[in-house]
């Protein structure tokens, strides 16, 4: 009789904690899926930035090709300020720098 008053008496002091231990797992649960959003959203950003860096390299790339391919009029490929959004595009297309250039600012706009 002693050992089941005692089991009782031990029932009573721990009534209510496992209600408590459900509630601090799902505090932790909470937070851990917390951070994993975030780290979702984070890993979203650092995708769209690596695609943007990918892309320049590309035109990047293949003006450097035009460059080469047009060596004589490497010089005329210089600007005085940057293209890409923004700068109107040039009426002639007479030369091949003038046809590269509509090129790349059209491609510029598109991907902007």
């Amino acid at each position: 009789m002693a050992i089941i008053m005692r089991n009782l008496n031990s029932f009573k002091l721990q009534r209510g904690a496992l209600l408590l231990e459900v509630l601090v797992t799902l505090i932790i649960l909470a937070i851990g899926l917390l951070g994993l959003a975030g780290l979702q959203t984070r890993l979203q950003a650092l995708e769209m930035e690596s695609y943007q860096r990918a892309q320049a390299l590309l035109l990047l790339n293949d003006m450097v090709n035009r460059i080469q391919t047009n060596q004589n009029a490497a010089g005329s490929y210089v600007t005085a300020q940057a293209l890409g959004a923004g700068e109107a595009c040039p009426l002639g297309v007479a030369t091949q720098q003038e046809r590269d250039l509509l090129w790349w600012v059209g491609v510029a706009v598109l991907k902007v």
